[in-house]
């Protein structure tokens, strides 16, 4: 195939990964994020240890997981040499939204981490493929939409929250955040 028409070829994929129709989803806590409409949410409204737990699964690529818990870490060099599940690994920094993080992989698990710390809660973000590694990338693209404000939007710390409902969103730009003045 000739340079242009491999170009025409790349310009057509992009085209219509920009078309990919996606939701966003508002976390009572505030945090949110746009994740592709070929994946299905979970919430788990039946976990009672964790202030957020939700999983993104479609049917080939595995899943991602959100996770916001309590955390007896002060910071995230404290969870990256403490916890028993990453402390021996190799760790990259990161973000998670405009939090400092932690990104590695875990070969016991098989699983991609990334977490940071959030308004004293550890919030991870845990992607577990199969075969396909496609999950990586839309990982990546939900990881980089992520909006996480400054402090989570809890009155008592209990998990009593009832997640928002979820939104159509074309548009590629990650959510921003709106101010109410009363």
């Amino acid at each position: 195939a000739s340079v242009c028409e491999r170009n025409i070829g790349i310009k057509e994929e992009e085209t219509i990964r920009a078309m990919e129709e996606v939701s966003v989803y508002k976390d009572p806590l505030g945090f949110s994020f746009s994740y592709p409409q070929t994946f299905t949410i979970n919430t788990h409204p039946e976990d009672e240890d964790n202030y957020a737990n939700i999983d993104l699964t479609n049917n080939k690529s595995g899943r991602i997981k959100l996770v916001v818990s309590d955390t007896i870490y002060s910071d995230i060099d404290t969870w990256k040499k403490e916890d028993p599940e990453v402390k021996n690994a190799n760790f990259l920094d990161s973000t998670l939204g405009s939090l400092e993080a932690k990104k590695v992989y875990s070969d016991e698990s098989r699983k991609l981490i990334i977490a940071a710390i959030w308004d004293g809660m550890l919030f991870k973000v845990e992607v577990t493929p199969s075969i396909d590694q496609s999950l990586v990338k839309s990982a990546e693209k939900i990881i980089a939409n992520l909006n996480i404000p400054t402090l989570a939007n809890y009155t008592d710390g209990s998990k009593d929250v009832t997640p928002v409902e979820t939104t159509t969103d074309n548009s590629s730009e990650p959510a921003v955040d709106e101010e109410v003045v009363e």
